[in-house]
């Protein structure tokens, strides 16, 4: 059984949409002009992000290049709206270009913050779950596995390469030290796969062990496009290099 599903990655997602909303009763009505000037102070805002980003990081700053972002994520964003909120609260949204903006009013607001609401509790009962049903796991492969494991949450995949005796090694970017980590799977069988996901950001990482005494090792991956892709093997043993 699969925890952490692409399902369940859309969920956490849903999940923080009542955190990003804002209360504004203006969005009781169409209004383009309330519309306007909301989409400029928050392209205003998210452009003052960009350039303090900028200047963290010494990279170079583009005013054009930070107002093309954000109107990418505000189109991402009305088509995820539209997509996963219930029909009956979009039915009652006057403009879902200002919601897409994170503006509601109080009482769409409640309702997505119950809707979101329903979808976190799902989602943290597949944390509870996994927890319980990875504890076998955790045990057997030991500590120095578990903590490299740990490590995978955010981690960039540099490769996924199987060896002739059966053994597949995964090399990540660590978040932590910075540094490539390897975790090697002993005797891999490949399940799942949605293809290549070398460059990929690991989501999460699933490890139970198998009624013939192996393991099984999946991974929910986001590619450089934002696809969710995922990838299973069933192995013998899990060690680090």
């Amino acid at each position: 059984m699969r925890f952490f599903t692409k399902e369940w990655y859309n969920d956490t997602l849903i999940a923080d949409m009542c955190f990003q909303l804002r209360k504004n009763e203006s969005a009781s009505v169409f209004s383009e002009r309330f519309f306007e000037r909301l989409y400029a102070v928050e392209e205003r805002a998210y452009i003052k992000y960009y350039k303090r980003n900028a200047k963290a990081t010494r990279t170079n700053f583009s005013k054009d290049d930070a107002a093309r972002e954000f109107a990418s994520n505000y189109k991402e964003n009305l088509e995820f709206v539209k997509a996963n909120l219930p029909e009956d609260i979009l039915a009652d949204v006057k403009d879902i270009r200002v919601l897409a903006l994170g503006t509601a009013t109080h009482d769409i607001a409640m309702r997505i913050t119950r809707f979101c609401g329903k979808k976190n509790r799902l989602c943290e009962n597949a944390e509870r779950n996994y927890n319980n049903a990875s504890e076998e796991a955790d045990e057997r492969v030991g500590g120095a596995v578990v903590r490299r494991l740990l490590s995978l949450i955010g981690a960039q995949i540099i490769s996924l390469d199987a060896a002739d005796d059966g053994d597949v090694s995964l090399t990540f970017a660590s978040v932590e030290t910075g540094k490539s980590e390897k975790l090697i799977l002993k005797d891999a069988v490949l399940t799942e796969s949605d293809g290549d996901v070398s460059g990929s950001v690991i989501v999460k990482y699933e490890l139970l062990t198998t009624e013939d005494e192996g393991f099984e090792f999946s991974l929910l991956l986001l590619s450089d496009s934002s696809s969710l892709l995922t990838v299973t093997y069933k192995a013998a043993s899990i060690e680090t290099e």
